[in-house]
């Protein structure tokens, strides 16, 4: 007979862990629901980079940083393809080891963007696990100053070159920087228009330490649904 889960014992949840600041806040949540045990944080990097996707962040300060909360690390790797699949299969394989593991949860730091959570959701459906969003349908300015309140610290990893400045890469995320965030950038930066390495805070035993390395521009090119190519520049910055 099949082991089942009393209702007052915590469930075990694998955290899907980025290494920004919507992760590191979502995790602190989950960390103080009593209804959940985080067993490891997962994330996704590029077969060929050994980084994690938009945020450009290596495999090692990703180490690093679980390290110093405390918890262990899943890498997940997939090689780069011209769509999904490579995506999709790596994270099939590993919500079959949750399930075959008796975890039927994982938690992701999405706010509103209907879509990934709906997609989420469906590469997570054939394995009987279940998403769970703390963060989900909160204002996300209030969400940003909830986490500078609760003393995380947390620097800019990754910009959009046409949404915000260049200087602000590699700084630290602060109260007064979000007071000069043009109108049209999301104050988490939801669309992509920034991302960030967190270093510090209550979810942390002691701080990420790391280096400030190099900055670095890169260019890409898209198609929308209408045909048109359009370009984008992101201006990382490299931390060791």
């Amino acid at each position: 007979m099949p082991h089942t889960l009393s209702s007052s014992r915590p469930r075990p949840i694998s955290f899907s862990w980025s290494g920004g600041k919507d992760s590191a806040l979502a995790l602190f949540h989950v960390l103080q629901d009593p209804r959940y045990e985080v067993v490891s944080l997962h994330t996704t990097f590029g077969e060929e980079t050994g980084r994690v996707g938009m945020h450009g962040v290596r495999l090692e300060v990703i180490e690093r940083q679980a390290a110093a909360i405390g918890l262990p690390l899943i890498p997940l790797f997939y090689p780069s393809s011209g769509d999904n699949a490579a995506f999709e299969r790596c994270m099939a394989d590993f919500y079959g080891d949750c399930q075959r593991q008796g975890i039927r949860h994982v938690a992701f730091g999405d706010i509103y963007l209907e879509e990934l959570r709906a997609y989420r959701e469906q590469l997570l459906r054939p394995f009987g696990v279940e998403a769970v969003f703390p963060l989900w349908g909160k204002a996300t300015d209030a969400l940003l100053r909830e986490f500078l309140a609760q003393g995380f610290v947390t620097a800019i990893c990754a910009l959009d070159l046409d949404k915000l400045p260049a200087q602000y890469a590699g700084e630290t995320l602060s109260f007064e920087m979000l007071e000069t965030f043009p109108p049209d950038v999301d104050a988490c930066g939801e669309h992509g228009e920034y991302h960030t390495l967190c270093l510090d805070g209550p979810i942390f035993k002691h701080p990420c330490e790391v280096l400030k390395g190099d900055k670095l521009l890169q260019e890409y090119s898209y198609r929308t649904s209408d045909g048109l190519e359009h370009r984008k520049r992101f201006l990382f910055h490299e931390f060791l």
